[in-house]
């Protein structure tokens, strides 16, 4: 081993859990568009887009706890966290968006709904 690479860390591990954390993003991307565009069976699909957004809490919490027992990490500590707040950020939109139109009894979408749902 050689000094770069005792200096520069070689773990990858954020890099992973920001991988998975962006795939659990668009998965409720993907759920929400579902949701304004089939706007039928609204509790089982705010149940499972409830269920995508704990999935990111447990990955941002990972993040947090690696970053806590990291050293040297690949870029700034604040870096990492305010990125993972902010994907966390999202998911939490997501999740309140859904929670909000099925707790104000909307019955159905219209294209504005739809095309702010495609923005994601």
């Amino acid at each position: 081993m050689g000094i770069r690479e005792w200096v520069i860390p070689q773990d990858k591990v954020f890099f992973d859990q920001f991988e998975q954390l962006s795939r659990v993003v668009m998965e409720a991307a993907d759920a929400l568009v579902d949701l304004v565009e089939n706007f039928e069976d609204v509790k089982t699909k705010v149940k499972k887009i409830g269920g995508i957004e704990h999935e990111g809490d447990r990955i941002t919490h990972e993040v947090y706890e690696q970053l806590n027992i990291t050293f040297i990490t690949p870029m700034e500590p604040q870096e990492i966290s305010r990125l993972a707040s902010a994907l966390d950020d999202i998911l939490n939109y997501i999740d309140g968006t859904a929670q909000k139109m099925f707790s104000y009894g909307i019955t159905e979408t219209d294209a504005h709904m739809r095309e702010l749902a495609k923005l994601i």
